[in-house]
């Protein structure tokens, strides 16, 4: 019987929801959820998923969908079949209905590109001729009618290359005076970067030594203009006989990679050349922390960065919020799947070239350790108030402060706001995100962000009986570390940054984050954080706003 497009609705097999014609193609572009029941009046009994309420009816169930907020709904043979016995296999044949009509599936068409215009999904009904005409007349019908808007934007043109020629804001003769004065690795071809490895090769067999700048206390300084710390070209030093077989192994090694194009990992380093670094006292950590050391020297010897020599770290930092990693027009993260435990951040980050952002986002928050991560993703922290959130699992590697770097320079009205320990591993990890490491001053381009916010972890915040003492003696020298860290020019534009060190020395104590876990107020620590730097920033807004105008009215007065 031909029914009103009005009176028809669809349920999701895969969720559950219920879906008016002008929900169905949203709902098909957001999941790619491939089933649909069509919903007749009186055909087939539906049941509320959140309580016991069911109807056959389309209207009946929109009404209860509208009065509870509850939107998801299973037909009576999906929900049977979830009360099957834990030993028991659902049946995959076709399941069919009470009035002896098969259930009428959709088969998703094959995904659309980001970067395609978007047009109807060409659903397919497979098992009922009627269905399916009526069907592809009501998807005709409500794409004509309303095009389906959505909240995502996607920003393209994010830099693939770390170099100073990707700074547009510097002319020929800025970048040429910065390479005069710093040590900078940058990214070039793999035709360059090989040329070099196989000069640096000739050299070593004519007998000339591996030299590298020095690297000594007073050989970094925060660049204004680069903003972050570098390695100034000081006299070089030469390498010991040791660290230069090392190094000279190292550059066969990445010659082979470059020559072949073959991507290289660390780990897979020692496993591929396990005579490499062949001594009994090393174990596996140890020999690729060394290859690591080797791999920087050579960074700094040749002058390219690390992803130039097809060298990458394994992924370690996570990410979770609303947003799609593109490279070259194919998605290589959805960054909002994977649950509490995130996404990995991937090694080749820096090949992402566009980033769409599926809906509002308010703020990032980046936090030092995986712990806090996964509890604030377990309680929904970043979907309740629109952020994304990124761990780099304590001191973060190159693809975790890529990934940062690249979301501040397409988001630049958002806040990047940075919760550490208040102690001083989580002052360094701060300083590393904002400024920069100095032991890879040298490779830094593109690793910082300068806007980065200090909102905690404030050691004033935590009661005198839940904190720890700083050490002067043993393994951990804090006061040492802590006074030499305040030493730091930069610092003094991380104004909320700087006072808590101050705070630190003064209290002589320590604290972690997780005493706020302990304490069950972690969340509303970080939101009123938040609310009182967004104050702050309101209220220098007007300051500035009302300086600008009194600044008019006397240029008005002088004329």
């Amino acid at each position: 019987m031909e029914m009103p497009i009005m009176d028809l609705s669809y349920v999701c097999e895969d969720c559950g929801f219920l879906l008016d014609k002008e929900d169905v193609q949203n709902h098909a572009k957001t999941t790619w959820h491939k089933r649909l029941t069509l919903c007749f009046n009186g055909e087939r009994l539906f049941r509320c998923r959140n309580c016991d309420f069911s109807s056959c009816y389309p209207i009946e169930l929109r009404s209860h969908a509208k009065e509870t907020g509850y939107k998801e709904f299973l037909s009576k043979e999906h929900y049977d079949r979830l009360e099957l016995p834990a030993t028991e296999t659902p049946q995959k044949s076709k399941i069919v209905g009470s009035s002896g009509s098969g259930l009428r599936t959709v088969k998703k068409a094959a995904k659309i590109s980001a970067h395609e215009q978007w047009s109807p999904i060409p659903f397919m009904l497979l098992d009922d001729e009627e269905a399916r005409e009526l069907f592809a007349d009501d998807i005709a019908r409500n794409h004509k009618e309303d095009k389906v808007e959505t909240d995502s934007v996607t920003y393209s043109g994010v830099f693939i290359v770390r170099s100073l020629d990707a700074m547009v804001m510097f002319d020929a003769d800025k970048m040429n005076e910065l390479r005069e004065k710093y040590v900078i690795a940058e990214g070039v071809s793999s035709r360059i970067a090989l040329e070099r490895v196989q000069l640096a090769l000739a050299n070593w067999n004519k007998g000339i030594p591996f030299c590298l700048f020095s690297t000594g206390a007073n050989s970094y300084k925060y660049d204004e203009y680069l903003k972050q710390v570098c390695l100034t070209k000081n006299p070089y030093e030469v390498r010991s006989p040791e660290k230069s077989r090392r190094m000279y192994d190292m550059l066969r090694v990445v010659e082979h990679a470059l020559d072949s194009d073959t991507v290289l990992r660390l780990r897979l380093i020692s496993y591929l050349y396990p005579d490499l670094f062949d001594e009994p006292e090393l174990d596996l950590a140890r020999k690729v922390e060394r290859i690591s050391d080797t791999i920087n020297d050579l960074c700094m010897l040749l002058q390219v960065t690390r992803e130039c020599l097809n060298v990458y770290a394994s992924p370690n930092g996570l990410i979770s919020g609303p947003l799609l990693l593109f490279c070259e027009g194919k998605l290589l993260a959805d960054c909002s799947l994977g649950g509490s435990s995130g996404c990995l951040i991937p090694s080749e980050v820096i090949k992402v070239d566009a980033i769409e952002m599926k809906s509002k986002i308010d703020f990032v928050l980046v936090v030092e350790k995986d712990t806090i991560f996964h509890f604030l993703c377990d309680h929904d922290f970043h979907k309740r108030n629109n952020c994304v959130l990124i761990t780099g699992r304590g001191q973060a590697g190159i693809s975790t402060r890529i990934m940062l770097r690249k979301l501040w320079s397409v988001f630049p009205g958002i806040p990047f706001l940075c919760l550490v320990d208040s102690n001083i591993g989580g002052a360094n990890i701060f300083c590393t995100y904002r400024f920069g490491s100095e032991a890879n001053a040298h490779d830094s381009l593109f690793l910082t962000v300068p806007e980065l916010e200090f909102i905690g972890l404030d050691i004033n915040d935590i009661p005198a009986e839940k904190r720890t003492a700083l050490s002067d003696d043993g393994k951990d020298k804090d006061l040492r570390d802590l006074t030499n860290l305040m030493s730091k020019k930069y610092t003094y534009d991380a104004v909320t940054f700087r006072t808590n060190l101050k705070s630190m020395n003064e209290l002589r104590s320590k604290a972690d984050i997780e005493i706020l876990m302990k304490d069950k107020n972690l969340e509303q620590y970080i939101l009123e954080k938040i609310a009182k730097r967004n104050k702050g920033t309101q209220a220098k807004n007007e300051e500035e706003i009302r300086s600008a105008e009194e600044e008019l009215r006397e240029l008005k007065l002088s004329r």
